[in-house]
């Protein structure tokens, strides 16, 4: 018996102390050369630890991709303060970081070396979720139903907020227009099924019906997106899927034979992962395929040469210099994940060790 296994990010849970990996610089002030910014390649990498629900564990890791080092709670060692409870996502714009504590309420402002610019106390019941950036401002996406717009002169959240679905997650700008998935998550298994369409020039919004419980949006080529919608998380009910919305027409397509997975855009293509769970072994079943997004045909084949390192996958990344993959592996989210790193090719690298629950990848 098998049924689809996407675990909802307010559910998350495990438990660990500030943790370094083998290798990395111990407590000693001898920081990594970090200068972003300053070279076109891709040097070092931010990883955001989402950490365990309630435990103010939530933690950013630098790892510097040449001599294999990182220095976790990176934030906390330039501020002096924990990030709080429930990362959720992190974003950057122009010079500035933009972390998203979901448990805490809290929006944080930084450079690009982590110090703090400024803060927005959103407040716990707001529960900012994630981000997207355009015309010179940041959009975030609020658990309790909104959308808010940060100004990133004066690092403040605009007093207009506007109103979606319920729950809403996933949010992207493309155009003038904000997009956002609104899951339902929280009125489980009576889910919402829409993404909203906001005009900025406006103020409108409209809704359009994508399906049961969507949770991500992501651009790709054509101006198009894909929407991954987890259903009730169960194949012998609604089992989910991957969508193609173009908003030119406001209309969506399934992609046939796509489970709702996780996907990282590389050109013409999406290296995508799929997490069914398996009752029998008590674990995730895992697919590493690609999505072809010239004819939106997933490849039955998969992308990684050997995957014997890996439980189970959070979240995967790509390297936007040499393209290496990055996936991150949450070891039963009750103990420090590993990041499992493999060539364009999909030949295994390396393994380093991350904090708990590592959520998001980006890199400089």
């Amino acid at each position: 018996m098998k049924s689809i296994f996407m675990k909802k990010y307010w559910l998350l849970l495990g438990a660990v102390f500030a943790f370094s990996l083998t290798g990395c610089d111990s407590d000693n002030n001898k920081d990594p050369e970090f200068n972003p910014g300053e070279n076109p390649k891709t040097d070092f990498a931010y990883i955001l630890n989402e950490g365990n629900f309630k435990a103010n564990n939530t933690s950013i890791m630098l790892y510097n991709k040449h001599n294999n080092t990182g220095t976790d709670f990176y934030y906390k060692r330039m501020n002096g303060e924990p990030l709080g409870d429930t990362g959720q996502d992190i974003l950057v714009y122009g010079n500035k970081v933009y972390i998203s504590i979901y448990g805490s309420g809290r929006l944080l402002i930084t450079d690009k070396k982590l110090n703090k610019l400024g803060e927005i106390s959103a407040g716990k019941d707001r529960a900012p979720r994630e981000f997207a950036a355009g015309e010179g401002k940041v959009f975030v996406s609020f658990f309790d139903g909104h959308v808010g717009v940060i100004d990133t002169v004066t690092l403040k959240l605009d007093s207009k907020l506007y109103e979606v679905g319920r729950n809403p997650e996933g949010i992207a700008y493309q155009n003038g227009y904000v997009y956002v998935v609104n899951s339902g998550g929280l009125d489980a298994p009576n889910y919402d099924n829409t993404l909203s369409k906001i005009n900025l020039k406006t103020g409108d919004i409209s809704t359009i019906e994508v399906g049961k419980n969507p949770t991500s949006i992501l651009p790709i080529k054509d101006n198009k997106f894909i929407i991954r919608r987890n259903g009730d998380y169960d194949e012998n009910k609604d089992k989910g899927g991957l969508l193609v919305y173009d908003p030119k027409t406001d209309k969506v397509k399934a992609i046939d034979d796509a489970l709702p997975g996780l996907l990282a855009v590389s050109g013409n293509k999406a290296y995508y992962i799929t997490m069914v769970y398996n009752f029998e072994k008590k674990k995730n079943d895992l697919t590493y395929n690609i999505l072809d997004l010239n004819t939106l045909k997933v490849k039955k084949e998969s992308f990684l040469q050997d995957t014997s390192m890996i439980s189970d996958v959070r979240a995967i990344a790509i390297d936007p210099f040499d393209k290496d993959i990055y996936i991150a592996d949450p070891l039963g989210y009750k103990s420090a994940g590993k990041i499992h790193v493999f060539d364009k090719n999909g030949k295994f690298k390396k393994t380093f060790s991350a904090g708990i629950s590592p959520k998001k990848i980006i890199f400089f």
